[in-house]
């Protein structure tokens, strides 16, 4: 027999709803979910981990990066990623922002 867990799961449900209306928020601006400051990685770091990247993908995959769907379009989509999925939101730049301030106050009243 197992010791059963004590504690009780975190309630995810507020945080859940909150980012649901910051989604819908996105959406009614016409904007998606990187269409906040984001903070990226220096560029210095992101050029080393870009030159790893493409080293593994020739050396895994040697015919598919010669190929047209590989080197140039790896590059290409790790030039997207480098903007979006490998950076974070700025969370200070965005609670700075008057909008976004007058957001999350038309909301404080739904989350306790």
């Amino acid at each position: 027999p197992g010791r059963k867990n004590k504690h009780k799961p975190l309630a995810h449900k507020p945080i859940n709803d909150l980012a649901e209306k910051v989604r819908e928020r996105q959406t009614s601006l016409k904007k998606g979910p990187y269409d906040f400051p984001m903070a990226c990685m220096h560029p210095g770091l992101l050029q080393k981990i870009r030159e790893k990247s493409l080293a593994a993908e020739e050396a895994l995959l040697p015919e598919f990066f010669r190929s047209p769907d590989g080197r140039a379009k790896l590059l290409s989509e790790f030039d997207v990623h480098a903007r979006t999925r490998l950076c974070d939101v700025n969370a200070s730049a965005v609670l700075e922002d008057p909008s976004w301030v007058a957001f999350f106050a038309s909301v404080e009243h739904d989350f306790p």
